[in-house]
């Protein structure tokens, strides 16, 4: 089986919103940088922990412009991937195998970027002032717990509440399943899980004192 035949449609949407942005900011091989960006636009599973850690596509980007520069002109052509982006990506099926998931999705994406600390993406999250061992940590946080499974497998549904993967960046707001709002369901809950950190935070804290 080809690697990406293994992924989830929304962690293909990453591959193919990475290269989009590698082209929009006029460089020349796709880095993990650009598949950070990925991440952040195409709503999946990654998309909601980083969201409620306040990385955004467009602090992301604002960043990557920032220490790799931009040019006017976009490269024409299939563009190569940069040795540490192959590597992300081969991580991630990794991941998913350690982990005895069938699919790779967006969340094991994240975790592949986040194995090599030296990486462009990882320079980009500690520019953001974000750590990547908490991300690494609220990742398995999630995926590990009790009962997780990822609303990415929807997509490979075909019944009549299926979940139409964007492919191409993020899904339409407004969608939903059985008459629930699901983005708006999956944003309340990072914001509740982002309260949880904060909380546990402040209890380690005081305890400490």
């Amino acid at each position: 089986m080809n690697v990406y035949e293994r992924f989830t449609d929304r962690a293909r949407g990453v591959v193919i919103l990475a290269d989009l942005a590698c082209r929009e900011l006029g460089q020349q091989e796709v880095g993990t940088e650009h598949l950070l960006i990925g991440v952040t636009e195409e709503i999946g599973t990654a998309h909601h922990v980083l969201r409620a850690m306040g990385v955004t596509p467009e602090r992301v980007r604002s960043i990557v412009a920032s220490l790799y520069g931009t040019a006017e002109t976009a490269p024409e052509g299939k563009l190569d991937y940069a040795p540490e982006a192959h590597a992300a990506l081969e991580t991630a099926l990794r991941e998913a195998i350690g982990l005895r998931h069938e699919r790779v999705g967006t969340e094991h994406l994240l975790l592949g970027l986040l194995r090599n600390t030296s990486s462009r993406g990882v320079t980009v999250l500690s520019n953001l002032r974000v750590d990547p061992d908490s991300v690494r940590e609220r990742v398995f946080d999630l995926i590990v717990s009790p009962g997780f499974v990822s609303p990415e497998l929807a997509t490979h549904d075909t019944g009549p509440h299926a979940i139409a993967s964007t492919g191409s960046g993020p899904a339409p707001t407004g969608r939903t399943i059985n008459g629930i709002d699901v983005r708006a369901l999956a944003d309340e809950v990072a914001r509740l899980r982002n309260e949880v950190y904060e909380l546990r935070a402040a209890l380690t804290r005081l305890e400490r004192r």
